[in-house]
């Protein structure tokens, strides 16, 4: 994987800690909604999170209360 990353951008480098983080907190790649941190498909280059999407809100929920 960090090869992958080298070079990367700085959205898509934010994108990847993100998308990681979200599976530390149980979500898995059951979504393949693109808002989705843990989503199966990663965003357009360019395409920057910068909230919690209402997908993962909910499926934190579900899991932790």
């Amino acid at each position: 994987m960090r090869k992958k990353l080298r070079g990367a951008p700085r959205e898509r480098l934010r994108y990847v800690g993100l998308h990681e983080l979200g599976h530390v907190l149980g979500l898995c790649h059951e979504s393949d909604a693109i808002s989705s941190l843990t989503g199966r498909n990663a965003p357009s280059p360019g395409y920057e999170i910068n909230w919690i999407p209402d997908v993962d809100k909910a499926d934190h929920e579900k899991l932790w209360g």
